[in-house]
């Protein structure tokens, strides 16, 4: 069984037993099993160094206390066990402690997840089951909060790395690029807000301009969004721009 500590987690999670399971923190707050998966995720996170290796999926499974994910880099599904788990602690102490708990690579079928797992005692295959609960509304708001999060996230560090940008506006390109991307019909009155934001000018000013060849226009204008933007250079500016619009 490889066990591989690596990229994205999609959560599923835990315990079909009812009450209010959880644990405490280091510090002594008690945190909800829903509170617990997301903290274990964000911890894997910092400890393999890289913001998205590990996303979140949903909040709950037949097997108690345990969360299904999705590793973004072995592209599997795995189940982490969080019955003892505490925020605060050495998450790297936790991994090592409770490997032989964990499941990799889950077969899938629809809305279940499940392992073979060799019994010992019975000497049969058995088959560890973590079928996929019904999905509620706040489990789908909280799914697609944390897929906007990790995308607009995502999409600001490949500015930041691809046009040097600064983090606050890598991350407003960044949303703006989410928004255009998940819109199914964006009006001329939208794109002109959301240019004139990022840019210092509304795109239909600049269509003008090229449609009546005023290229000083153009230049001041391109020049003026190279500014904004920490000091892009038009070829960066155009890009973006046809990037985005």
């Amino acid at each position: 069984m490889k066990v591989v500590w690596t990229t994205l987690l999609l959560l599923l999670v835990s315990g079909c037993n009812g009450g209010k399971e959880g644990n405490t923190s280091v510090g002594g707050i008690h945190f909800t099993h829903e509170e617990l998966a997301h903290d274990f995720v964000d911890s894997v996170n910092r400890y393999l160094g890289h913001e998205f290796d590990l996303e979140l999926v949903k909040v709950e499974t037949e097997k108690h206390s345990y969360i299904v994910v999705f590793n973004n880099f072995t592209e599997e599904y795995e189940a982490y066990w969080l019955y003892e788990y505490n925020p605060g602690e050495s998450i790297d102490e936790y991994l090592n402690k409770n490997r032989s708990r964990f499941y990799y690579d889950l077969e899938r079928n629809g809305d279940s997840y499940w392992k073979w797992k060799f019994d010992h005692l019975t000497r049969e295959w058995v088959k560890i089951r973590f079928a996929k609960a019904q999905e509620t509304t706040k489990d789908l708001t909280l799914i697609n909060a944390l897929h906007e999060k990790l995308t607009i996230d995502n999409l600001s560090k490949k500015l930041q790395l691809q046009l040097s940008m600064s983090a606050e506006r890598s991350h407003k390109w960044a949303e703006a690029m989410y928004f255009v991307n998940q819109t199914d019909s964006i009006t001329p009155e939208q794109v002109d807000n959301i240019s004139n934001e990022l840019l210092g000018f509304k795109v239909t000013d600049l269509n003008k301009a090229f449609q009546n060849s005023d290229t000083q226009t153009i230049h001041d204008k391109i020049k003026r969004a190279g500014e904004l933007n920490d000091g892009m250079s038009p070829e960066q500016v155009n890009s973006i721009l046809s990037s985005l619009f």
